[in-house]
């Protein structure tokens, strides 16, 4: 089931975000920053302040009560690509989607 992420899903997403890096980024990034990779605090709660902003798009995919994957979309962080959109009144969005490779 894919729905709206809410707050309590922060420490879910940073869990499949942190799990997929490893996976993602294996044999192009030294495998021991990969490993030394852990779902911080930190991350969790940059997850909750998106959570909890009104303008937050996360979605996450969920099955059997377990959070397998997310996907996000907002406005670029990229400063001319925030620019350009404004100039042609475009949207600019990021978007990042991750699934664990258990989820299915």
């Amino acid at each position: 089931m894919v729905r709206k992420a809410h707050v309590d899903d922060a420490a879910a997403i940073a869990r499949v975000h942190t799990e997929t890096w490893r996976v993602a980024y294996r044999g192009i990034v030294d495998e021991d920053v990969l490993d030394g990779l852990e779902v911080s605090r930190g991350r969790i709660e940059a997850w909750r302040k998106i959570l909890a902003s009104e303008s937050a798009r996360v979605f996450v995919a969920e099955a059997d009560g377990t959070v397998g994957g997310f996907a996000s979309a907002g406005p670029s962080r990229d400063r001319d690509m925030r620019a350009r959109a404004r100039s042609t009144r475009s949207t600019s969005a990021r978007s990042c989607r991750a699934a664990h490779s258990d989820a299915r």
